[in-house]
């Protein structure tokens, strides 16, 4: 153990004069102020003493490391980049440039338009078109009567406008759920035979779906020329071919509240 302590100092001197240290026999790295390195069996290791006034620097750090390498450059010179963007811009005059302004946002959506009586007459000549187009012969359904009606559908429509009491929008939906009920249901045809009851059934989903206040179905049934049996289950028929979805969104709305006022400018 005396022969593995350190030896005391061989020279030192406070003008920065090395120092040399003795050190033991040892396979292990040594590492004094900084500098490692393998020291073999009684080699010295010089390190530059410094004067007692001189500033103590510490050793460079992991982040000095990186800045120089050509990583570390490259973030250096992003971060200056942003920190230039960042600063305020200066014109001609000396006077602060302001901001670029904010991209424009999209326009607010168009909102939907009052309906007007246009719409009753639309649907009275869609319903004839969408009749007239339909090929024979064509499956029977609960919608079907067994001979055409007496009445035409227009007619037919101007008393439920007078003694259903609901309003312009319900004529809007009553097409939306015809509509949707011969695309979900190909079976299902709009026709001289169907047009009345799936006119009349779909205009009382409509006014309980969509109004506030709403008569019976034993009113509705004597409106239409219906037992109050029959147009029971005509509506609960139709509930369950829509899959219960009556519901109508705003853009929807005004797709066919637009194709009725087309309609209607066409009928004149």
């Amino acid at each position: 153990q005396q022969q593995q302590q350190q030896q005391p100092l061989n020279a030192m001197t406070t003008g920065g004069a090395p120092v040399h240290l003795s050190v033991p026999t040892t396979s292990h790295p040594a590492s004094v102020g900084g500098v490692s390195g393998s020291a073999g069996a009684g080699a010295p290791i010089v390190v530059a003493a410094a004067a007692a006034d001189a500033p103590i620097r510490p050793s460079s750090s992991a982040h000095d490391d990186k800045s120089r390498s050509p990583h570390g450059a490259a973030q250096a010179a992003t971060a200056a980049a942003a920190a230039a963007a960042a600063a305020p811009q200066h014109g001609p005059s000396g006077a602060t440039a302001l901001p670029p302004p904010p991209p424009s946002e999209a326009p607010p959506a168009k909102p939907p338009q009052a309906c007007s009586e246009q719409v009753v007459v639309g649907l009275a000549t869609a319903l004839e078109h969408m009749a007239a187009l339909a090929t024979k012969p064509e499956a029977m359904t609960c919608f079907h009567c067994v001979r055409p009606p007496a009445v035409s559908v227009r007619d037919y429509l101007g008393r439920i406008r007078k003694f259903f009491g609901c309003t312009l929008e319900c004529y809007v939906l009553g097409l939306v759920y015809i509509d949707r009920l011969i695309k979900l249901r190909p079976n299902v045809v709009v026709s001289t035979l169907s047009c009345h009851r799936l006119l009349l059934c779909s205009m009382v989903l409509a006014a309980k779906f969509h109004d506030d206040c709403f008569y019976s179905n034993s009113f509705y049934a004597k409106v239409g020329g219906l037992k109050i049996e029959e147009l029971n289950g005509l509506e609960r028929k139709m509930l369950q071919l829509l899959d219960y979805k009556l519901l109508v969104q705003p853009e929807e709305f005004e797709l066919y509240r637009e194709i009725l006022c087309k309609a209607a400018a066409g009928n004149k």
